[in-house]
């Protein structure tokens, strides 16, 4: 099938598939490693009807919840006007209603502006001499790193179901080669691989001499009944605790994050310019953590979604039965996946999905770790998931 972009018989006919192929490289090259957002996409290429954007990691009835709390706390417009024209509370301010929250001590809590400004203020600040990062990884792990430090990548061991780790054999690669800092993201961005928890609190344990333990449990609550680290943390001197609030809770667009760390880390943090990094919007979040019935609806949500990922894993599994796609299994509310078919390409997949389906998936020939036949999707609504599915059994090699 072709789509004309509108050409006159003279000239030379652009299909609607080199237009997006064009716009969407250009787009992708302001972006870095990471995707375009579908805000972006939408804006930059309107020749697609982008329906379902199948990049974002997140849970769409937690963002539900929010913005029904948001829609009825904001109906005071000078409640509003004030909280708009007002300096938004300071980082330790923020870090007092958090605590309430998750029942750390404020002097630990370093609030960020979104997870990203957490893993560079760390990175940039902290880690100095060796660092190792399991790969495939989240990028900014290594972008963010100080261009002193000495990255040392080490490959998670890929089967047919998913990516594993030996625990013992990092753990004797580190003593052998002097690593002193070391990036744990469980469950792994982009992967979705998981450690168990036991088997994570002995693993911890073994990295006592570690100067750095970086342990981002951004996708924790979506893998299962699992419990995040943060009951743990005064166990361990060296650990610090990422996390993200944009996937869980479905707000990326406010910016909300933060780490647990050494009481002097967060003093550092804040002497360098963090003070005032939230804005009214992220502020009004972490107070609403405390509110019981806030919590209770977003929980009603986390169980809704919780179900239907677990539909769409097996939904996906069914998948790798026709030998086109392979998915491997995850722990996150995302899943990464393989092309097999040798005479295609993701950028194929990719634009399929988008044109023909208006579905934006993540490609990953920018993942460390990952070569460019590989992709990923996340679960979205019960419904979207069902047209994601259709689409992707419909792809033919």
């Amino acid at each position: 099938m072709q789509y004309c972009a509108g050409a006159t018989s003279e000239e030379k006919v652009e299909t609607l598939k080199d237009t997006v192929v064009r716009k969407y490289y250009a787009l992708k090259a302001t972006s870095g490693s990471h995707s375009p957002s579908a805000l972006a996409l939408q804006r930059y290429i309107p020749e697609v009807n982008l329906k379902i954007d199948c990049c974002y990691l997140s849970n769409p009835y937690a963002t539900e919840v929010f913005m029904e709390r948001l829609k009825a706390d904001f109906n005071d417009e000078q409640w509003l006007h004030n909280t708009i024209e007002s300096y938004p509370a300071q980082n330790r301010q923020v870090a007092q209603d958090l605590s309430k929250a998750i029942g750390v001590k404020p002097q630990n809590i370093f609030i960020g502006n979104g997870a990203t400004e957490i893993i560079s203020g760390i990175l940039t600040h902290f880690v100095k001499g060796k660092l190792l990062i399991m790969l495939p990884t989240f990028s900014p792990y290594h972008e963010y790193a100080n261009k002193e430090t000495i990255i040392h990548y080490y490959p998670l061991t890929k089967t047919e179901t998913g990516f594993t780790l030996d625990h013992e054999h990092l753990l004797q690669y580190c003593i052998t080669n002097e690593i002193n800092n070391i990036v744990i993201i469980n469950p792994n961005n982009p992967d979705g691989s998981y450690i168990e928890r036991d088997d994570l609190r002995v693993f911890l344990k073994n990295l006592y001499f570690m100067d750095n333990v970086i342990l981002d449990e951004s996708f924790i609550d979506f893998a299962g009944d699992a419990e995040s680290m943060t009951k743990d943390f005064t166990n361990y001197k060296n650990v610090t605790i990422i996390k993200s609030m944009s996937k869980d809770f479905g707000i990326a667009g406010i910016r909300a994050g933060y780490a647990l760390t050494k009481e002097e880390y967060v003093d550092a943090l804040l002497e360098k310019g963090f003070l005032w990094n939230s804005s009214c919007f992220a502020i009004y979040f972490f107070q609403l953590l405390s509110d019981s019935a806030f919590i209770q609806k977003y929980l009603q949500a986390k169980e809704r979604y919780g179900r239907i990922l677990a539909n769409f894993s097996h939904d996906l599994q069914e998948i790798n039965q026709a030998g086109v796609l392979r998915f491997y299994q995850s722990k996150a509310n995302f899943f990464l996946g393989e092309l097999l078919a040798p005479n295609k390409t993701v950028e194929d997949l990719m634009l399929f999905l988008l044109i023909e389906h208006g579905i934006y998936v993540r490609q990953c020939a920018d993942k460390k770790g990952l070569s460019a036949r590989f992709f990923r999707v996340s679960c979205r609504k019960e419904e979207d998931n069902a047209i994601i599915v259709k689409a992707l059994k419909s792809f033919e090699a």
